[in-house]
């Protein structure tokens, strides 16, 4: 297994940086939000993050596979 980490990276025609990547530049790219789905496939709240890390794990092995995972400080801007 590899493991990489990555202060940006492009995920099918987007593009997504880290906070840390984004410090001091003029514009911000570091957002992130997932459409909330309830029961039922009912539309409920959406959920806002900030992208803090990135990381690619690589299974060797054939076919080789490999998963980006965002780890995001999240918040819901619905809560009273």
């Amino acid at each position: 297994m590899v493991v990489e980490c990555f202060s940006g990276y492009k995920v099918n025609g987007f593009r997504f940086h880290t906070k840390a990547r984004n410090e001091g530049k003029p514009t911000y790219n570091c957002n992130v939000c997932v459409k909330g789905v309830g029961e039922g496939n009912e539309v409920s709240g959406d959920y806002y993050g900030i992208l803090h890390e990135i990381i690619r794990v690589e299974f060797t092995g054939e076919p080789i596979e490999k998963c980006a995972l965002f780890n995001c400080e999240w918040f819901e801007p619905d809560v009273p």
